[in-house]
C-alpha cells in the first residue's frame, strides 16, 4: 500500500509524515495490525485537539486497508448508508432513495407557507415542535418562522419554556408537535405560570403514544420504584420524556428529579456529591441507564485532573463508591434509537470509522461505546438532539475558519428527522462566512445509518418475485424511504423515523389553525390534556407531577439540588444501632444480635416522635424516651433511646387485661316514662291498603295478611336479589292491576319483547327491550 497525507497545520503535518514513513510501502494486514494505543506516548504534550491526529490519520489509513483487502479477495464493496451531501452554496444532494425521501421537503411549498403564517398571525397561535418532526413539517416550519417569529422547533426541555414566553407574547394558543407527554407539559407549564386561559392543542385526535413513556406507566416500573423506597436515602431521576401522570406518582414513592440527555450525566453526579451515602434509581431508558453506568466506569480510571473537569466535586475514589449505589432499570428503550444495533455498528466500524461519529444518549451500548471513543480523539459526540446540532455547527466553523477544501462526513445516531434543523443550521452558517475573497470548497454529508430491516424485498430491476437466496443478499435489493411493517419504521421515513412523532402532519396543523377558535368545541379531541385527577395521597397530579420538572430547573439555575428536594430525599427515619449510650449513633450500623440483653438504640430522626417510639413499641424495645436535641446536632433532631427488653427469647409470661366494669344505670322511680303511642304520627296509625285491582291472592309470597292489615314476612330485599323478591316488591310498588302484572303487553302487544317482534313502522325501533313499569323516551 502507498500512502500521501498533508495538512493545514504543521504539527499535524509533522505526525502524518512520521505515519507515512512508517506505513507507505507495508502489505495491508501490516496496516491492520497496528494498534492505536501504541501511539498514545508519541503525543506531545499541549497539542490540544492535535493530540489525537496519531489515532484519525492511522484510522483512515487502516480503513482503506480493509478496502484493499475487500478488492484482492474480489469481495464487492459494501452498499453505503444513504446521505445528503450539502454544498458551499446551499444546494442539497441526495445519495440513496432513503435521503431523496428526506430531501424532498427541504424546498417547501410557498403557498403553504403564505397559507400557514397568514392564520397564525390572525388568531396569534404559537407553535412549539421537536426535532423529530416530518421533514415536511419541519420544512414549512423553518421558511414559516422567517415571517411568524412565534415557531420554535426543539427537544423536549425547551418545549414548554418557549411556550410560556409565546404566552407572554400575547399568543392565545399554542400547537404541540410532539407526542402526548410534550402537549401535556406545555399544559401544565403554562398552568403553572398563570397563562390557564392559553389553549393548547395536540396535533391528532388519538393517542400519540412513545415506548418510554410506555414503559414508566407499567406495573413493572412501579415495582421498580417500590424497591428503590426500601433503600433510603434513594432519589429517582426520570427521563423528561415521560408523562406527567408518571413523575407525579413516582414523586410520591420515591423523591423524584426529571432530566434530559443533556444533562442526567451532570444531574446524578451532584446528586451524589450533595447527599452522602445516596442511591440513585435512574429510568426508564435502559440503554441510557446501561451508557451512564458504562461512562462512570470509563470516569473510575481517569485521572483526579480529568475527573474534575467533569465535576469538581469528584474524583477516582468518589466515582467508584457510587458505581454499587447507581440502579437503573431494565425493561424500556426508544423503539427508534433501538435500531443501532451490532449490524448498524459493524457497518459504520468498516466503511464510516474515519467520520465524525454523533450519537443520541439513548442507543444501544455498541453505538455508544463506538461514539464514545471517536469522542476520547475529537471525532464524536454523544448527548442530546441540541449537542448533536451543536457539535456539527462547531466543527463547520472550524472548517470555514481554515476556508480549505474539505469534506465533513457526519454519521447521524439518532432520529432522521434531524435533517431539517441541520441543513438550515449548515446553510445558515455558510450564508454567514460569505465574503469577497476566494471561498473554499467545503461540504457537509450528513449519513443516515439504516439496518436491514428496511431493504425492500423488490429487486435493482424491478422484479417482485425474489428468491429467499436473493432476499437475503442485501446487494440486490433497495433501500427504501419507509417499511410498513416492523417497530420504528413508517411510510413517510426510514427506520431511524420515529412513529408516533409522524402523526403530527402537516394537515392536522393547518386544521387545527384554520377551527381556533373552537366556539363549536369541535377541536375537544385535540386539546392538550389538564390533569384533574389526584394522586394516592389527595394531591393534584399536575401539582406533584411539576415538582421533578420544578426541581430539574432549579438545578440548571443553580448547579445545586435544591434543599427543598434535599430534604425530601434524607427524611427519612434512621436507626443506628449502638452498643452503649456513650457511642456515638454514626458509629455501628449493625442491629444487635437476639441472645444480647439491656442494649441501647439511638436514631436521629426527622418524623414525630411518637411515631418512632410506636415503631419501637411494636418491635419488642421498652423504656421508650425521647431526649431534646443539644446544639451540636442537627437541626430538628431529636435523639430516641430504648432499651431491649430483659426476658429471653421463648419465654412466656401472662399478661393481666383490664377489664372495666359495666356502666351503672341510675333510674329514679319519681322520674316520668314516656307514652311509646305518643311517639306515633297520624301517618302511621294508617291501615295499609292493597293498590287497585290486586287481590290478597295476587301478593307475593313476601307478603302474609293478619286480619285485614297487610305484614311483611322478611326484610326488604337485597340489592342483588336472586329469590323473587325484588321484582314480587317491584310489581306491587307500581300500582298495576293483576292483569297487567300477569299479561304485560304495550298497544299492540309486541313491543315489550324487542325490535324482533315489533312493526316495521313501530316508534320503538332500535330500542332495547322494556322492562316492567320503565318509562320510555322517544328521541326528538
Amino acid at each position: 500500500m502507498r500512502f500521501a497525507a498533508d495538512s493545514d497545520s504543521e504539527l499535524s503535518r509533522g505526525y502524518c509524515a512520521c505515519l507515512v514513513s512508517a506505513l507507505d510501502g507495508a502489505r495491508p494486514e501490516e496496516v491492520l495490525g497496528v494498534d492505536p494505543a501504541d501511539l498514545a506516548p508519541l503525543s506531545t504534550p499541549g497539542a490540544g485537539s492535535r493530540a489525537s491526529t496519531w489515532h484519525n490519520v492511522l484510522v483512515g489509513m487502516q480503513k482503506r486497508a480493509r478496502a484493499a483487502i475487500a478488492a484482492h479477495e474480489g469481495r464487492p464493496p459494501g452498499e453505503p448508508f444513504p446521505s445528503l451531501v450539502i454544498g458551499r452554496d446551499g444546494a442539497v444532494r441526495a445519495q440513496g432513495s432513503y435521503a431523496e425521501a428526506q430531501a424532498m421537503f427541504l424546498s417547501p411549498d410557498k403557498s403553504k407557507i403564505s397559507e400557514l403564517v397568514k392564520s397564525l398571525r390572525e388568531k396569534k397561535i404559537g407553535i412549539v415542535a421537536h426535532f423529530y418532526m416530518d421533514p415536511e413539517v419541519q420544512g414549512i416550519l423553518t421558511a414559516a418562522k422567517r415571517h411568524w417569529p412565534h415557531i420554535h422547533i426543539s427537544d423536549s426541555l425547551v418545549m414548554a419554556d418557549s411556550a410560556v414566553k409565546m404566552a407572554e407574547a400575547g399568543c392565545e394558543y399554542i400547537t404541540v408537535l410532539g407526542v402526548d407527554f410534550m402537549s401535556e407539559n406545555v399544559r401544565a407549564i403554562l398552568d403553572q405560570a398563570g397563562f390557564n386561559k392559553v389553549g393548547v392543542y395536540r396535533m391528532s385526535s388519538d393517542q400519540i403514544g412513545c415506548s418510554l413513556a410506555d414503559a414508566a406507566s407499567s406495573s413493572t416500573y412501579t415495582n421498580f420504584l417500590n424497591e428503590a423506597s426500601k433503600y433510603p436515602p434513594s432519589l429517582h431521576v426520570i427521563y423528561i420524556n415521560t408523562a406527567l401522570e408518571t413523575k407525579a406518582h413516582a414523586h410520591e414513592i420515591v423523591p423524584t428529579i426529571t432530566c434530559t440527555s443533556s444533562n442526567v450525566v451532570a444531574t446524578i453526579l451532584q446528586a451524589f456529591a450533595q447527599i452522602p451515602d445516596l442511591n440513585v434509581w435512574y429510568g426508564p431508558d435502559s440503554y441510557m441507564g446501561a451508557n451512564i453506568a458504562d461512562l462512570f466506569q470509563r470516569m473510575a480510571v481517569m485521572p483526579d485532573e480529568e475527573i474534575a473537569e467533569i465535576h469538581p466535586s469528584h474524583n477516582k475514589k468518589s466515582i467508584n463508591s457510587l458505581l454499587p449505589r447507581l440502579h437503573y432499570y431494565q425493561d424500556g428503550n426508544c423503539i427508534v434509537h433501538d435500531m443501532f444495533g451490532h449490524e448498524v455498528v459493524e457497518k459504520i466500524k468498516e466503511q464510516y470509522c474515519d467520520a465524525f461519529l454523533t450519537a443520541h444518549f439513548e442507543v444501544p451500548g455498541e453505538m455508544f461505546s463506538l461514539s464514545m471513543e471517536a469522542k476520547t480523539r475529537g471525532m464524536g459526540v454523544v448527548g442530546s438532539t441540541q449537542n448533536i446540532l451543536d457539535f456539527i455547527k462547531n466543527h463547520l466553523k472550524e472548517a470555514l475558519n481554515r476556508n480549505i477544501d474539505d469534506h465533513l462526513q457526519f454519521v447521524l445516531g439518532t432520529e432522521s428527522g434531524m435533517i431539517t434543523s441541520i441543513v438550515a443550521a449548515v446553510r445558515e452558517l455558510f450564508d454567514s462566512y460569505k465574503s469577497s475573497q476566494q471561498s473554499a470548497n467545503i461540504e457537509v454529508e450528513i449519513v443516515f445509518p439504516v439496518s436491514s430491516d428496511a431493504v425492500s424485498n423488490t429487486s435493482v430491476d424491478g422484479s417482485h418475485h425474489l428468491s429467499s437466496s436473493a432476499v437475503t443478499n442485501f446487494d440486490k435489493v433497495s433501500v427504501v424511504p419507509g417499511v410498513s411493517s416492523g417497530e420504528g419504521c413508517s411510510i413517510h421515513g426510514g427506520c431511524a423515523s420515529c412513529p408516533y412523532m409522524k402523526m403530527n402532519s402537516l394537515g392536522s396543523l393547518l386544521k387545527v389553525c384554520h377551527q381556533l377558535p373552537d366556539r363549536d368545541n369541535r377541536l375537544a379531541a385535540y386539546q392538550a390534556s389538564r390533569f384533574n385527577a389526584k394522586t394516592p395521597q389527595g394531591k393534584l397530579v399536575a401539582e406533584v407531577g411539576c415538582e421533578p420538572i420544578l426541581h430539574m430547573r432549579h438545578f440548571q439555575a443553580a448547579k445545586r439540588l435544591s434543599d427543598k428536594l434535599v430534604h425530601h430525599v434524607t427524611h427519612v427515619p434512621k436507626i443506628h444501632w449502638s452498643s452503649d449510650e456513650n457511642t456515638k449513633p454514626e458509629q455501628q450500623t449493625n442491629p444487635p444480635k437476639k441472645n444480647q440483653k439491656n442494649k441501647k438504640v439511638a436514631g436521629l430522626v426527622e418524623l414525630p416522635n411518637n411515631h418512632i417510639e410506636r415503631k419501637l413499641l411494636l418491635g419488642g424495645f421498652v423504656e421508650v424516651q425521647a431526649s431534646a436535641a443539644s446544639s451540636q446536632e442537627k437541626k430538628h433532631s431529636v435523639t430516641i433511646m430504648a432499651k431491649k427488653a430483659s426476658w429471653s427469647w421463648g419465654s412466656t409470661f401472662s399478661l393481666k387485661k383490664a377489664t372495666k366494669a359495666p356502666p351503672k344505670i341510675q333510674n329514679d322511680d319519681d322520674s316520668k316514662l314516656i307514652d311509646e303511642d305518643s311517639l306515633l304520627t297520624v301517618d302511621d296509625l294508617k291501615k295499609p291498603q292493597l293498590p287497585d285491582g290486586v287481590e290478597p291472592k295476587d301478593l307475593p309470597m313476601f307478603f302474609l295478611l293478619a286480619g285485614d292489615r297487610e305484614v311483611r314476612a322478611t326484610r326488604k330485599a337485597c340489592k342483588n336479589c336472586t329469590c323473587g323478591q325484588a321484582k314480587a316488591e317491584q310489581k306491587v310498588k307500581l300500582d298495576l292491576t293483576s292483569e297487567q302484572i300477569n299479561h304485560p303487553r304495550s298497544a299492540c302487544g309486541n313491543c315489550k319483547p324487542g325490535d324482533a317482534f315489533r312493526c316495521g313502522t313501530c316508534r320503538y325501533r332500535g330500542l332495547p327491550p322494556f322492562k316492567l313499569g320503565e318509562k320510555i323516551k322517544l328521541p326528538n
